[in-house]
């Protein structure tokens, strides 16, 4: 056999130093017995472009090459790096990955359910004596989740203190909080500045009255829909108050 047999190996029984070195290797091989005829180099003839998928879709990013030839494709997480699949064969053991080809000049690599962690550059690179490589980017959007866990839900405070309302969220890009008050009452930060509408994880009432108990509500929003609220109940308790009715 020749070194070039070595393109009949089953990609998905290789080791990844084995298919990189494959991939520099066989580059040579299509240069063989060929001093009488000038061979066509690969080039790329679209962009792979930015991508933006929500998390849990299905995204397809695309290679279109131009005079492939006898040379190879692979698809390669930039910043892992993880050799995803090479030609029509998949190296990752990721089942959420899968690879097609159509009109022998386009690959496409699909990934099914993705989520924060697939985002990131992904790189098309060609086989040639020098690697040519071009990239695309995949950016994973999420829609923003308050975290219960680390958010007010029932505070009981003293009339006179200082109460502190917290509401976190999680989601790509980070959320925004936004607080409001049922009834579209307004929010009494201190004696002297009142508002409709807070923003920031943190609400700070200063000095609570009783007028301050009720229901306040944190917002989360990232662009991406839905936002989410959470209810938050705040109860002040106070010391009776005794009225004296003079009766002649």
């Amino acid at each position: 056999p020749t070194p070039c047999d070595k393109y009949n190996m089953d990609p998905r029984k290789m080791t990844i130093p084995l298919i990189f070195s494959l991939l520099g290797y066989c580059s040579l091989c299509s240069s063989i017995g060929q001093d009488t005829e000038k061979e066509l180099i690969p080039s790329f003839a679209e962009p792979i472009g930015n991508v933006t998928s929500s998390a849990g879709r299905s995204v397809k990013l695309s290679c279109t090459v131009e005079n492939i030839g006898k040379y190879m494709v692979a698809w390669i997480h930039a910043e892992k790096p993880a050799i995803l699949a090479m030609q029509n064969h998949v190296i990752t053991k990721d089942s959420r990955i899968s690879v097609s080809q159509s009109n022998n000049r386009s690959w496409h690599l699909q990934i099914d359910d993705v989520n924060e962690s697939d985002e990131g550059y992904y790189m098309c690179q060609i086989n040639t004596r020098k690697a040519i490589n071009q990239y695309g980017y995949l950016k994973v959007v999420v829609p923003p989740d308050i975290i219960d866990v680390e958010s007010s839900s029932l505070v009981t405070k003293q009339e006179g203190e200082n109460v502190e309302l917290i509401c976190r969220a999680k989601g790509n890009p980070p959320p925004e909080i936004h607080w409001a008050r049922e009834g579209n009452q307004v929010i009494a930060l201190n004696r002297t500045y009142f508002t409709q509408n807070y923003s920031g994880e943190l609400l700070i009432l200063e000095r609570i009255k009783r007028e301050h108990m009720g229901a306040y509500y944190c917002i989360a929003s990232n662009g991406v829909p839905p936002p989410v609220s959470k209810r938050i109940q705040l109860i002040v308790e106070f010391a009776p108050k005794l009225t004296l009715s003079h009766q002649l």
